[in-house]
This record gives structure tokens, C-alpha cells and sequence, in this order.
């Protein structure tokens, strides 16, 4: 009888995951349409340059969502509900420590970093506010994916996913009426892509309302036993993402090199 309960419960789990993360690809997908069919050549080069910005952002969200989540797991099937509460404000500190980090270059230096990035003075105005509004948005895309790795560990896969494919379609929606409709150029892709994991943030508030969350924010200092968990446990997922961003920024090296000649 437990094998294959353990089976199917791992089968559902996986599923839903698969689903969900099929939704953030298909997100992508239609945000380099519309933008190409909107923007022409010149706002798909400026997405491209800064989508490497993003899978940064994402992985570093996954790390700590992952790791805090992981841990948080174990800890509520021990059944040690003040370490639960600990991992997950814990964790939420240092969402809260990274998006400092990814905001203070939105505010200081797009321009350099669009530059560094490989933008020309052709696509350099889209580059940079696209990843000024990208990085101002880092800590709603973190904290989505902190809230969903802990609200599909903690017994709702189903809203967890519903969450993520809620937020987006969403942006695809918005993607349309912001750059047709309503014609606000780059700045409304990447406008549409940033309440994106706002939306999804809002999906998942029955979680709480109904007091099916086993997570709760506690009053207590930073534990630096839970920040090397949550950084080991979910490093993986950042080297993924990482990856991903260093063969984009490489792609885009070549291709801007071969375009010069």
C-alpha cells in the first residue's frame, strides 16, 4: 500500500512541476514574438541582450526557494515547527538580501551594464530600460519563486502551478495589449513580464487565507547554519540557470561579432 501511494504522490508532484515550468517556457516563447512583430530587429536584439540579466534573477531565486524549501520539508516531517518558521523567514531575509543586490545596478547603472552586455547606440535606449525595469522588478520574480517552492512542498502542487501558468499566460495577454493596443514599446514587454510573478505571487494568497500553510514568519535574527542550507541545497538550481545566461551572453558575443564584420 505505501509504495504505490509514494509513487503516485511522486507522479503528481513531478507532473504538475513539468506543467508548470512548460508554462514560464511558453511565457518566453511569446514574449520574443511579440516583441519581434512589434519592436522589429531592434527590440529583439535588445531582449536578447537582456535576457541573460533574467535567468540570474531566476536562478538565484530557484537557489534559495529550492534550498529553503528542501530543508523545510525535512524539518515538517520531523515535526519541528520552530525550525520550519526559522528556514522560512530565514529564507525570506535573504530574498530580501539578494533583490537589494539586483536592484542597486537598476538604479545606478543600466547604461554600463547594457553596454558591457554588448548593446550598440542602435538598441542601447531599449537595452537600458528594458533591464532597468528587469532588475527594479527582481524582487517580485525572487520572492515568487521562494513562495512557490514552499507552497508545492508544503501539500499544494496544484496551486503552485496554477500560479505559475496564471502568471504566464497573464503575460502573454499583457505583452499584447501593452505593445499593440497600447503602444508603450519595450518598456510594456518588460512591463508585462515583471506583473507577471506578481500575479502569480496573488494566485497563491488562498494558501494563507485558509490556513493551509504550515510555514508561518517568525521574529528571530539571521541563522547563518540556515543560509549555508538554503545556498548549498539550492545551488544546482542556480548553476542551471547560470549556464543557461553564459551561453546566451556567449551566443550573443558571436553574433554581434559576426554582424561587424
Amino acid at each position: 500500500m505505501g509504495q504505490p501511494s509514494c509513487i503516485r504522490e511522486f507522479s503528481r508532484y513531478t507532473v504538475l512541476s513539468v506543467f508548470g515550468t512548460l508554462g514560464v517556457s511558453c511565457y518566453i516563447l511569446a514574449d520574443t514574438f511579440f516583441v519581434s512583430k512589434g519592436l522589429g530587429t531592434s527590440g529583439l536584439t535588445a531582449l536578447n541582450l537582456a535576457i541573460p540579466v533574467y535567468n540570474f534573477i531566476h536562478g538565484t531565486g530557484l537557489m534559495i526557494g529550492m534550498g529553503g524549501a528542501t530543508k523545510f520539508s525535512v524539518c515538517k516531517g520531523q515535526g519541528d515547527q520552530r525550525l520550519v518558521n526559522k528556514i522560512y523567514t530565514n529564507t525570506v531575509y535573504l530574498a530580501v538580501l539578494f533583490s537589494i543586490a539586483f536592484l542597486l545596478p537598476g538604479f545606478l547603472c543600466p547604461g554600463r551594464l547594457a553596454s558591457a552586455l554588448g548593446a550598440d547606440r542602435i538598441v542601447l535606449e531599449m537595452t537600458v530600460t528594458y533591464l532597468r525595469w528587469l532588475l527594479l522588478f527582481s524582487p517580485a520574480f525572487i520572492l515568487n519563486d521562494v513562495l512557490l517552492c514552499f507552497v508545492r512542498n508544503d501539500g499544494n502542487p496544484q496551486l503552485a502551478m496554477c500560479a505559475m501558468l496564471i502568471g504566464s499566460f497573464s503575460n502573454v495577454a499583457l505583452d499584447y495589449i501593452f505593445i499593440f493596443p497600447l503602444h508603450m514599446g519595450i518598456f510594456g514587454a518588460i512591463f508585462a513580464t515583471g506583473l507577471s510573478p506578481v500575479i502569480s505571487i496573488l494566485m497563491m494568497f488562498p494558501h494563507w487565507r485558509k490556513n493551509k500553510n504550515s510555514f508561518h514568519f517568525l521574529r528571530t535574527g539571521i541563522c547563518m547554519k540556515i543560509v549555508k542550507w538554503d545556498l548549498s541545497l539550492g545551488f544546482p538550481s542556480l548553476i542551471a540557470q547560470i549556464s543557461s545566461g553564459i551561453v546566451m551572453i556567449t551566443f550573443n558575443a558571436i553574433i554581434l561579432k559576426l554582424a561587424c564584420k
